[in-house]
């Protein structure tokens, strides 16, 4: 299994996923959907690659870009 826990810990300390623990490249990104209360998920994702990894019950921000989640990602 992939580990994808710094990435949570770098969006969580700066909003930068930093370096994609599939392939190494830096071009990753995230999106948080709220669900309710201030609870939701997020979806973390690297842009060369296209690997990716769903958190699930993560609180999230008050203010968080409106982003898309490109197609054919790898979950």
């Amino acid at each position: 299994m992939i580990d994808w826990t710094k990435n949570m810990s770098n969006i969580a300390s700066d909003g930068n996923p930093g370096k994609c623990p599939v392939c190494g490249n830096k071009n990753t990104d995230y999106k948080y959907s709220l669900i309710d209360s201030g609870w939701g998920y997020c979806d973390i994702w690297c842009n060369e690659c296209k690997h990716a990894y769903h958190v699930s019950r993560v609180r999230v921000p008050e203010t968080i870009p409106d982003k898309i989640l490109p197609d054919n990602l790898l979950f």
